[in-house]
């Protein structure tokens, strides 16, 4: 009878690991996260436990290199915007105005 339980729970625990691969959005960059959590489904239900950690391990890898890239790359756009525009005609950037009034 515990076989039985076991069994039941790792099908539903692969199951559960199936439907959070279901969730990745489609992008490009993420079908590699998709498909080790569906291998890692198949393989939580095959008791393989061993490889099913190491492919936990490499998506969590994966997923938190992107968010850091992301992150890099949002902070570089929000300090190419905080950058002022070029004046217009006749107008002295601040920082022009600054320096010619401490001379």
């Amino acid at each position: 009878m515990e076989h039985a339980s076991e069994g039941s729970m790792s099908k539903l625990m692969g199951a559960l690991i199936a439907e959070l691969a279901s969730q990745v959005p489609a992008d490009s960059r993420l079908e590699i996260v998709k498909s080790d959590l569906l291998a890692a489904s198949a393989l939580y239900e095959s008791g393989k436990r061993d490889e099913l950690t190491l492919r936990f391990y490499l998506v969590i890898t994966f997923l938190l290199r992107e968010l850091q890239q992301l992150n890099q790359r949002r902070l570089a756009d929000q300090a190419s915007a905080a950058v002022p525009a070029a004046s217009g005609p006749g107008e002295e950037p601040a920082v022009n105005r600054f320096y010619q009034a401490t001379l």
